[in-house]
């Protein structure tokens, strides 16, 4: 009879440890996907932040190259401006330069 008791006390004691092994476990499982919920949204809110930095940058990143754009643009117009006025002024002193010799030639001038 005192065998039987201390079967039934272990087999008692067994069948608690499984039911507290199984209330760790299920624990434990809630633990885990809790953090995993957590751990999902903060990675799609970094996923958010990201995309929304990503696109501020490329704004400012196109507004730059428009600007760059712009002022190669106004570069060669005045480039072109300063060769074509140079050559204008070549002309002109050139032409004055032939209409004072050819003055001075015929006598035209003192």
């Amino acid at each position: 009879m005192a065998v039987a008791n201390a079967i039934d006390r272990v087999m008692n004691e067994l069948g608690s440890m499984r039911k507290d092994m199984h209330a760790i476990k299920d624990d434990l499982h809630k633990d885990m996907s809790s953090i995993r919920r957590e751990f999902n949204t903060e990675i799609h809110a970094l996923r958010r932040d990201m995309d929304n930095q990503f696109s501020s940058l490329k704004e400012r990143v196109t507004a730059v190259e428009s600007t760059l754009v712009y002022v190669r643009h106004s570069q060669t117009q005045i480039s072109t401006k300063f060769i074509d006025y140079t050559f204008k002024a070549g002309w002109i002193i050139l032409a004055s330069s032939i209409t004072y010799i050819a003055a001075h030639f015929f006598g035209i001038i003192g």
